[in-house]
């Protein structure tokens, strides 16, 4: 990862076979984190349905799923061939577009 918003910082790292998993908190126990998932097999994928718009946008060269959670979270769910991303963030649309242009591939 290149960037997390100001004031935020890496808490937690996970990463297996399949799925890299990174959470940053700020002082405020305000979280963005970053979900990598290969799909070379099937996945299946929660998202929480309840109390959230969807919109469809685009950013770069990625068509995404916002997701807009009545608690202030900004989700973003986009796929790539066969990688799916999700940045969910308590910071803005803006935010959360600028850290999944910043995900590095390595």
């Amino acid at each position: 990862m290149k960037y997390w918003p100001s004031g935020y910082y890496v808490e937690s790292t996970y990463q297996d076979n399949s799925r890299f998993h990174m959470a940053a908190v700020n002082k405020d126990g305000l979280y963005s984190t970053v979900e990598i998932l290969l799909m070379d097999e099937p996945q299946t994928v929660l998202l929480d349905n309840e109390y959230s718009d969807y919109y469809r946008i685009s950013f770069g060269s990625n068509d995404a799923l916002w997701t807009c959670h009545e608690s202030g979270n900004n989700i973003l769910t986009w796929a790539d061939q066969n990688v799916l991303y999700q940045v969910t963030t308590a910071a803005s649309l803006n935010e959360a577009i600028y850290i999944a242009e910043n995900i590095e591939m390595g």
